[in-house]
């Protein structure tokens, strides 16, 4: 049997259709999958005046290797109280209740976890301890944010529980490659669109967060038909592999909110982790233009809130502002509890987010940079910029080692046409193919490369890796420095995503002058380690070591579907075979490899010739 390798042009397709998956191993029993979230219902004959406030619920967990998480539970309506759990490791797990409620206290039960098999899941997103400007996911895959703002996902299918158009609008961001959705916890309504402006405006939401009305609220309670209904929102995002970025409070959108750090201001964080944790997909975000919150004890204390509730320690950050009042994220005395930094920054985000970078060594992320006019010419909010515009300042922040997130008028606030495909929507498709072929976590931004500046970036790891910006196409020089061999590269366009190859490219002093004048074009250029991982495959022939590997490796297939199809164990770093091994039928797979640490390579794509 022999193994053919697709070339590294092709390499792309991968990326393109994001097809990842995590452990594959022989079902345990027909349970749950890892890092699925799944509820375990408990119910009580007694009855409370506020069963919100006068009871509680925990469940703590013990898995393989003594793994032990206490989950919080959350009361859901009737005698129903509730534990969301996602199991972390595959296996066995039991648990145990405690509440002050003799039926909902000590009651046990088990829980068997199975491999996942959807390949949007990845497990928790973590701080790359090896990259910590960036993210990865838990089964060792980069995770390449790319945020779009839609702050009333939550709110516009409020009484549709197919949720037709949050899963349109969803799908539609999902398919133009983002990887995050930022998302209110709840909110009320727009001081630039106020009232029923139009079909299209669902502030004020036709439901309430809690008991009352926005009016004459009960904080005490929470109105469980709400959050049943966002619910099923997170749920419908953890299953396309979309981040959930949620904003806990907001400031500007007319929310009458608990009184600050009250009992009811800790039920509402409370439900939001109970609630939310078990999902992978989830960020914590205290606050939308959190500046607007001037106590930052306030904020340090509801942050620790939601990192004591969460056993699974979730990324947390809050939505800060630069330059607006007193900034939370740059104060060392607070930002202890934040995982990374997100601003909103419009002029200047190139050196800003330098800067940033060099403060403290976390991950920066400019969540609100510009505004796309609608496709009409109209806009929601006062300000607007043209697609080009916007893709610019979103290429600014990329090429400054940080990440971009979008918006469009008519989907980011109140106003959402779930039917409208934004016109410069495409334009992040094409960037998020690019980027996800190159190592781009391993890449820092040096201007000093270049030659001439002025608009142009370069993100480099000298020698074997750069990728050059070019703001309006034109000519620059690269200094490529200490490549051991000639360097191949390939040109986008960023309007088009039409691509050229480029080079070859010798160490030394290059000549690049983009293929498309009056439009911005990146180059990448690398030694080819970024796609060509050696899985470790050939048909009976050993053929070296397999490449990055000292030691012994797993290797997962996956069909292009993203299906399990089965796994290979070594015990060194030697070429595995797949002669003789029937149950790898011939046909096209997607191939991982992990070595003993736990930290895998890029999926490559092979073929099992008969």
């Amino acid at each position: 049997m022999k193994i053919v390798f697709w070339e590294r042009g092709d390499i792309h397709f991968i990326n393109a259709i994001r097809v990842f998956a995590a452990l594959v191993c022989a079902p345990l029993a027909a349970d749950v999958e890892l890092w699925h979230p799944i509820d375990i219902s408990f119910t009580t004959t007694a009855t409370f005046a506020n069963p919100f406030q006068d009871v509680s619920l925990d469940a703590t967990f013990t898995g393989p290797g003594n793994t032990v998480l206490k989950v919080p539970g959350f009361y859901d309506g009737g005698n129903t109280w509730k534990v969301r759990f996602a199991p972390t490791k595959v296996g066995n797990w039991t648990y145990v209740t405690s509440s002050p409620d003799a039926k909902l206290g000590n009651v046990s039960g088990s829980v068997t976890c199975i491999a996942n098999t959807q390949a949007n899941v990845h497990g928790r997103i973590s701080v790359d301890a090896a990259n910590p400007h960036h993210f990865r996911y838990e089964d060792g895959t980069p995770y390449f944010l790319l945020g779009g703002e839609i702050d009333w996902l939550a709110l516009i299918d409020i009484s549709d529980a197919t949720l037709v158009k949050a899963k349109r609008i969803i799908d539609m961001y999902a398919a133009a490659g983002f990887t995050q959705i930022l998302m209110n916890g709840y909110a009320w309504d727009t001081a630039w669109k106020p009232g029923k402006s139009g079909p299209d405006d669902y502030g004020p939401p036709d439901m309430f967060a809690w008991a009352g009305s926005n009016g004459t609220p009960d904080h005490s309670k929470l109105n469980a038909a709400y959050w049943d209904h966002y619910d099923k929102v997170i749920d419908y995002m953890f299953q396309k592999g979309m981040v959930a970025y949620i904003f806990c409070k907001v400031y500007n959108k007319s929310v009458n909110w608990p009184a600050k750090g009250s009992k009811d201001d800790e039920l509402y964080f409370s439900n939001l982790a109970a609630r939310y944790q078990a999902y992978p997909n989830i960020v914590w975000s205290f606050s939308k233009e959190s500046y607007n919150e001037p106590d930052h004890a306030y904020i340090h204390k509801m942050m620790d809130l939601i990192t004591a509730k969460d056993a699974y320690k979730r990324l947390r950050t809050t939505h800060d502002d630069l330059g607006r009042g007193a900034d939370y994220a740059a104060d060392p005395a607070m930002n202890t509890n934040l995982d990374f930094r997100t601003d909103q920054q419009q002029a200047n985000v190139y050196a800003t987010a330098i800067g940033q970078r060099n403060q403290k060594n976390w991950p920066i992320y400019n969540a609100e940079l510009a505004y796309e006019i609608g496709n009409d010419g109209g806009k929601t909010y006062s300000s607007v910029q043209s697609k080009e515009e916007v893709l610019k300042t979103v290429y600014e922040v990329l090429m400054a080692g940080a990440y971009p997130a979008y918006y469009y008028t008519y989907h980011a606030w109140d106003v959402v046409k779930t039917t409208e495909v934004p016109n410069g929507l495409k334009f992040y498709g094409f960037l998020s193919g690019f980027f996800n072929k190159t190592r781009w976590y391993d890449l820092a931004p040096d201007e000093t490369l270049l030659g001439t500046k002025g608009g142009n970036h370069c993100l480099a790891k000298a020698g074997s890796e750069y990728l050059v910006y070019l703001s309006n196409g034109g000519s620059t020089t690269l200094n490529i420095a200490g490549a051991k061999g000639t360097l191949k590269g390939t040109w986008m366009n960023a309007y088009t995503g039409a691509e050229q190859a480029a080079g070859p490219f010798p160490s030394g002093s290059a000549n690049l002058t983009a293929p498309w004048s009056n439009a911005p074009s990146l180059l990448w250029i690398d030694d080819g380690s970024s796609t060509h991982v050696n899985p470790g495959i050939r048909g009976g022939t050993a053929q070296g070591p397999v490449a990055g590997v000292s030691g012994p490796y797993r290797l997962a297939f996956y069909s292009l579907q993203g299906k399990a199809a089965g796994s290979l164990q070594s015990d060194s770093p030697e070429p595995l075979s797949l002669a003789g091994k029937s149950n790898f039928h011939p046909g096209v797979y997607f191939v991982r490899v992990t070595d003993a640490a736990g930290i895998s390579r890029p999926l490559v794509k092979v073929s099992v010739p008969e």
